[in-house]
């Protein structure tokens, strides 16, 4: 038997069901917040409960389990988490870790290898106590590390970040999921660090892939073991549906379906977006997108149901199983 940390607990893998494998519900800059309270609209006494609706709405209409991939960086918070999350049903898998694209935040700067104070990574007892102690001290633990490559690659800062979070997951077993931009390719440089880390590929996830159609590149990313994320369906303004569509059908057709998970990468509220924003460019950016609309649109397009059921429920199983 495995099991899998989530905000209720250990939860044994056979009870995961259908998995939405990239989510966020609230993505809060707290600096801002605490000098300009209420900024692009943020009201937790409206938008908690708010939450709370669509958390029970997706658990009604056949999600199991969200992983919640919020770590410093991207305003992970309990105190917001627990009661959005209270009465609903989920499973919710958290993450720890650290999200930039090009520079840690000050503190940083200063201590760590090759700075001013030098010593030690001081990221790493982070994720440390996170995984012994858990979020906050609370006890409750997080079940994934999160790190990020984007656009800018591999900047002193990311690679610090990366190679910490690698550290800690040898060191814990914690599975890996990598934010990568698939127009720089930063999926290869993933696998790059990966391969001079000695860490099995087979234990990461590589987000973002589904906003690319360049089937060569995704190719080359399927030739490893890592679980291939199509986790943005619904950020249309990005890549158009019909193109996430096609590119996980044709993936299917090239014998994928076991490399791939379906998601939204979607929240409750985030204060990174004037309010409203949302509803004008991207109406269907929301947790119940796969559900209701992309699993039908695959169907046509000759996935099968076997294939579907990989992608949302066997393959996250297997993945946090390994």
């Amino acid at each position: 038997m495995a099991t899998i940390e989530t905000l209720n607990g250990p939860l044994d893998t056979a009870e995961l069901g259908t998995v939405l494998m990239h989510e966020h519900i609230f993505n809060i800059t707290a600096e801002i917040q605490i000098a300009h309270p209420g900024f692009n609209g943020w009201d937790p006494e409206v938008e908690i409960p708010k939450a709370n609706e669509e958390l029970r709405a997706l658990k009604v209409a056949g999600v199991d389990t969200i992983v919640e991939l919020s770590p410093i960086g991207l305003g992970r918070s309990l105190d917001l988490i627990r009661p959005a999350c209270e009465g609903t049903g989920l499973n919710v898998v958290l993450a720890t870790g650290l999200y930039t694209y090009d520079v840690l935040p000050r503190p940083w700067h200063f201590s760590g290898p090759g700075t001013l104070l030098d010593g030690d990574e001081p990221l790493d007892e982070l994720m440390r106590a996170d995984l012994r102690d858990g979020i906050e001290g609370s006890g409750i633990k997080p079940g994934i590390l999160k790190c990020a490559i984007d656009a800018a690659g591999l900047t002193e800062h990311v690679e610090r970040v990366v190679r910490s979070v690698l550290r800690i997951h040898k060191e814990t077993g914690a599975p890996i999921c990598i934010h990568t931009n698939p127009t720089e390719e930063r999926g290869l440089d993933a696998l790059r660090i990966l391969e001079e880390e000695g860490v099995d590929t087979g234990r990461v996830m590589l987000a973002h892939c589904g906003d690319s159609t360049d089937l060569d590149y995704l190719d080359k990313l399927a030739q490893s073991d890592a679980l291939l994320g199509f986790d943005r369906f619904g950020l249309n303004i990005l890549l158009p549906f019909d193109d996430r569509v096609a590119t996980v059908a044709a993936m299917c057709e090239r014998g994928y379906a076991e490399k791939m998970i379906l998601s939204q990468d979607a929240n409750c509220f985030s204060d990174w977006f004037p309010p409203g924003l949302n509803e004008q460019v991207t109406p269907d950016w929301h947790f119940q997108h796969v559900i209701d609309d992309v699993v039908p649109a695959l169907l046509e397009r000759g996935v099968t149901q076997d294939q579907v059921d990989l992608m949302l429920r066997d393959n996250p199983r297997t993945f946090f199983e390994r």
